[in-house]
């Protein structure tokens, strides 16, 4: 291009500029009379004609005054701002032209469709909430997004292209969806929202790991596979849907959060290693039976109301628990730590009025002392958190033989020495076989 004006003569020049500066002075026709206003406040411009020269100094636009044609908004190269909320744009092609758009709200409108044209390649958030918007098409070129809100319509099915590998939030909440396939590629995501559609099924890419929050609740869903690799999750929620099982893993080490409440699982397992549980919610299944690990030194609320629980035990480092609800359940026998019993004292005092047996047991193993029996062996109890444990005896402290194992599921449990006569005196330990 400079090879080319070098070569110009002046009076050429001369009629370029004058060329290019005649199209900057022509007129641009704002039909609808709201944006029309809108872009002259913008502007500070409230007479006379707008021009293209106008149209280029607009750099950010917000308007709400019922208007339902963006006609000649296409003129405004430099808007990087675009607020359109609570007008009446129904059906819309947006304009193209807009090539250093940034964001771009058109939530509260009747929107049925919206079709965005290649070019876009500066948009980075996307706000179209609680309108009827049934269709939208993101193009590939769109790779700067890293918002995208299109809760609240009707869509049934949406096409994501895989080169969004900015997107970090995405909201699809409150659709006609009823299954969702998402495209592999979307390696920022970290908040997405899905809830209260109608799915089915749904595939959650394995390559989606720094994903922090999913909420899938009010859905229909009767399996979900959640990948292991999602090892950033603090908030997973699947309530108000169909699951009878649901396997989590381990690498959950993130996970604060978890809402199982509506289902229908009869047995849960929570894996090892959740130890940043905080909030675990699983009333309103049907469980009879429900298996808590140890490490849970950080769950303050645990809700297991509306279910079939018929006995239900507390591992020992459950200190932080300060809410526990167990109404509406075939409750006989709750089994905890006598730390968490005191926590506790005002629940397990109206589960005691129910009739419920409350067991507690101490947070270290406790042998107490043997007493004789007409036989000559003795008898032993041994209390302290549920569990397996090796009983061992030595004459002297240094050589030590187990007796064998004594398993201990109420606090407490008893075992005898049937050989304890024979020696002058003796002493027992007890060790937990869990690993």
């Amino acid at each position: 291009m400079k090879k080319n004006l070098a070569r110009l003569s002046l009076p050429c020049l001369l009629l370029l500029i004058a060329c290019v500066t005649s199209a900057l002075a022509q007129d641009v026709a704002i039909p609808d009379p709201g944006l029309n206003a809108a872009i002259r406040e913008a502007l500070q411009k409230p007479t006379g004609p707008l021009t293209q020269q106008d149209l280029l100094n607009l750099t950010e636009l917000s308007a709400s005054q019922n208007i339902t044609n963006l006609q000649g908004l296409e003129f405004a190269h430099n808007l990087n701002f675009l607020d359109l909320q609570s007008n009446q744009l129904a059906n819309l092609s947006f304009p193209a032209g807009l090539t250093r758009l940034v964001t771009l709200d058109l939530s509260f409108n009747p929107l049925t469709n919206c079709i965005f044209p290649g070019g876009l390649t500066n948009l980075a958030g996307i706000f179209i909430e609680e309108s009827k918007l049934s269709s939208v098409t993101i193009p590939a070129d769109m790779a700067a997004l890293t918002g995208l809100d299109l809760s609240g319509n009707r869509l049934r099915n949406i096409n994501l292209p895989s080169t969004l590998d900015r997107l970090d939030f995405l909201d699809l909440s409150g659709n006609q969806f009823t299954n969702l396939n998402l495209p592999a590629g979307l390696t920022s995501l970290t908040f997405f929202d899905v809830w209260a559609n109608q799915l089915t099924s749904l595939a959650i890419p394995a390559d989606m790991t720094n994903l922090i929050s999913f909420r899938a609740f009010f859905n229909q869903l009767t399996n979900l596979v959640v990948p292991s690799g999602l090892k950033n999750l603090s908030t997973l929620d699947l309530a108000g849907n169909r699951l009878s099982k649901l396997s989590l893993s381990p690498n959950f080490t993130r996970l604060s959060f978890l809402d199982l409440s509506e289902n229908q699982l009869k047995t849960f397992t929570l894996p090892n290693g959740l130890t940043n549980l905080n909030f675990l919610y699983l009333n309103q299944n049907q469980l009879t039976n429900l298996s808590l690990p140890g490490g849970l030194s950080h769950l303050t609320f645990l809700q297991l109301s509306d279910n079939q629980l018929s006995s239900l035990t507390l591992p020992p480092d459950m200190t932080a628990l300060t809410s526990l609800f167990l109404d509406n359940n075939p409750l006989a026998t709750l089994v905890l730590s006598e730390t968490l019993a005191t926590r506790l004292a005002a629940t397990l005092s109206t589960l005691r009025s129910r009739g419920v047996s409350v067991l507690t047991y101490p947070l270290t193993v406790q042998i107490s002392s043997p007493r004789l029996t007409p036989s000559g062996s003795f008898n032993f109890v041994l209390a302290g958190p549920p569990g397996v444990y090796a009983i061992f005896s030595s004459n002297d402290l240094v050589t030590w033989n187990e007796l064998g194992s004594a398993t201990n599921n109420l606090g407490s449990t008893s075992f005898a020495d049937s050989t304890a006569n024979v020696s002058a005196k003796k002493y027992y330990r007890a060790a937990s076989k869990a690993p």
